[in-house]
């Protein structure tokens, strides 16, 4: 751990890290052109389905990042001081394992119904940390929230892709950006009574985002294609509902069966 005093060094290696890991991104191969998702040109864009996913991902935004400000401050408040910095470890340690474990989850279940439990999940987890204090309110706490906020975005993008609404990942990534701007704006009068009131905010607004994502799945029939992993690589072909719990999966185009 670094000293108090040498946080700027922390800043530093990270910028590097960043510089590396970016030139690394800049050489890899691109993917194919083309636009799998593209909607037919008799289709209308499913307006009320993508306006709940944009509600309820704008929700995480601001939910997300009090909980990312203030998760560690709240958790040192009244505690030892090595917890602070443990909390946010475990945090990490809990994201790296998350894409994979929701990507395989999506499956089984459908992008809706994945991403109203991430949240609810999430939610639960940020509440526990504001409202409890102690090492297993911190160490659980850090364990779903770091578990659950990449899954959230993997679901979300890959739902608003699904839903073949046009620029929605642009959309949706501008409305958790709005978000995020927005987290720190709502708490801050709340933060002379500490740290924990801002993450219970946080807590129900994510709360609420869950809400919406129930909506969405009881209002609409998502293709929540089985297994995020083809929509993620791009994976080319035709959405087809099966009908079994609202999915679609992903089948062949004309042109790319086989001839007879």
């Amino acid at each position: 751990m670094l000293a108090a005093g040498d946080w700027k060094v922390a800043w530093w290696a990270a910028a590097a890290v960043a510089v590396v890991l970016g030139a690394c991104a800049w050489s890899m191969p691109g993917v194919p052109h083309g636009n799998p998702t593209a909607p037919a040109a008799d289709a209308r864009p499913p307006h009320g389905a993508f306006t709940l996913l944009l509600t309820s991902y704008t929700l995480e935004g601001i939910g997300y990042i009090i909980a990312g400000t203030f998760l560690v401050a709240a958790v040192a408040q009244g505690a030892p001081p090595w917890l602070g910095g443990s909390t946010w470890l475990v945090v990490g340690l809990a994201t790296v394992p998350s894409a994979a474990l929701w990507a395989a989850l999506s499956g089984r279940w459908s992008h809706p119904m994945l991403l109203m439990a991430a949240l609810a999940l999430q939610a639960v987890g940020i509440a526990v940390a504001g409202a409890l204090g102690g090492v297993t309110a911190a160490l659980v706490g850090a364990v779903l929230f770091g578990g659950t906020f990449i899954g959230v975005s993997t679901l979300a993008l890959a739902a608003g892709r699904l839903l073949r609404y046009p620029r929605a990942v642009a959309l949706l990534t501008t409305g958790y950006s709005v978000g995020q701007i927005l987290g720190p704006l709502v708490v801050a009068p709340l933060l002379h009574h500490g740290f924990g009131p801002a993450l219970l905010v946080g807590a129900v607004v994510v709360l609420a985002a869950a809400a919406v994502s129930g909506v969405m799945r009881i209002v609409v029939r998502h293709p929540g294609i089985g297994g995020a992993q083809h929509e993620i690589a791009c994976t080319s072909g035709e959405l087809v509902d099966h009908g079994e719990h609202g999915r679609a999966g992903l089948a062949t185009t004309p042109d790319q069966r086989p001839r007879p």
